[in-house]
């Protein structure tokens, strides 16, 4: 169970996971809580099991807490900021059971800090930016085929290309991967996760897997295959619906997309279902060309940064094909029995039954 450790004005939980390595969670409604806990829950977990050691966690406390507290009036400041990990070091320097690597425990910090951020944002050391480039030049021609991110600290499932190693292994979204050839992907970034699980095809990498509604974590071991590119499924259904899943948003996919509606309007569909179930690989470009077909005119999006100023992305009336009604089925946040699928849409007066949509659509 968490330990709640409260001081005044801040409040600072201690996690101990199932590895037995812990975590900080802190609540003071500031940025600066936010700041020190991810920067003290990286160091922790950086300094592996020895922190389980009793005299940390109230050291650990004290230098949360009264560096987080000292500096309420200026929350934003940078070099504040920056004060507060240079005291949290400082601790660790001068008081840890034994002698620390600085270096991995900064390089550890940095990860969290730029994991609290957002999903995906991660901390590339110089020996993983350097892989990274390497992989952007020459990309891997093998996969397991997953497409993940982080949640929770954890690289979570989004989507399993259907027939892959993954598939077979019966992952599925909403599932967590707790380790990837034996590193916690606790500690590694979301672009070093992904490397892991692609390759030279015939390769294999070792996973361990949460499935939801399992009490047991599964040892897996998956192999590299050279993916085929999935094709549009096409299906002309009773009642003039035409059906068109979407693999994924790879570049070309929108101009597929365009053609298919075409054709299904010529053998007589007057209402669609346009299936984006396991489509979580792709381009923005992508994706923007792909909403266009079925919007005249409008915003599709928009483009913001702190120094960027505002892009607007507008439906163009030429790239515009239909209007009919349209119902869009999407992934689950949670995992569901495969293969079956029950839609009722009153933009297409119907309810519209499939023991395996996916499959009858690609074999037409």
């Amino acid at each position: 169970m968490p330990e709640t450790l409260r001081t005044e004005g801040l409040a600072v939980t201690l996690v101990m996971g199932r590895s037995g390595r812990p975590g900080l969670v802190a609540d003071n409604g500031g940025l600066v809580g936010g700041l020190v806990a991810a920067v003290a829950a990286a160091v922790l977990v950086t300094l592996g099991v020895a922190a389980r050691t009793a005299w940390l966690v109230p050291m650990a406390l004290a230098v949360v807490a009264g560096a987080a507290l000292n500096r309420q009036q200026h929350p934003n400041e940078p070099f504040e900021q920056m004060n507060v990990y240079q005291e949290v070091m400082e601790y660790i320097r001068r008081d840890y059971v034994t002698k620390p690597n600085l270096n991995e425990v900064t390089d550890g910090a940095l990860h969290g800090l730029l994991a609290s951020l957002d999903a995906d944002s991660s901390y590339l050391s110089p020996a993983e930016y350097q892989a990274f480039l390497q992989d952007e030049k020459t990309p891997h021609a093998g996969s397991v085929g997953l497409v993940v991110t982080k949640r929770m600290g954890y690289a979570a499932i989004v989507d399993v290309t259907p027939g892959s190693p993954a598939a077979r292994a019966n992952l599925m979204r909403g599932d967590f991967l707790e380790s990837v050839d034996h590193h916690s992907t606790t500690d590694l970034s979301l672009v070093a996760i992904r490397s892991l699980l692609t390759g030279r095809p015939g390769t294999s990498v070792q996973a361990t897997a949460v499935v939801v509604h399992h009490v047991q974590p599964r040892e897996l071991t998956l192999q590299r295959v050279k993916l085929a590119k999935a094709p549009l499924g096409i299906h002309l259904y009773p009642g003039h619906i035409g059906y068109i899943a979407v693999p994924d948003l790879r570049k070309g996919r929108a101009e597929q997309v365009r053609k298919a509606l075409g054709m299904l309007k010529h053998r007589g569909a007057r209402r669609f279902i346009l299936d984006l179930r396991n489509c979580g690989s792709g381009s923005y470009r992508q994706g923007e060309e792909l909403a266009n077909l079925f919007l005249r005119d409008g915003t599709i999006t928009t483009l913001q940064g702190q120094t960027v100023a505002k892009q607007v992305i507008a439906a163009q009336a030429g790239k515009f094909v239909t209007a009919a009604p349209m119902a869009v089925p999407k992934s689950r946040p949670m995992r569901v029995t495969p293969g079956s699928m029950v839609l009722r849409s009153p933009c297409l007066n119907t309810t519209w039954r499939s023991r395996n949509p996916l499959a009858r659509a690609v074999r037409m």
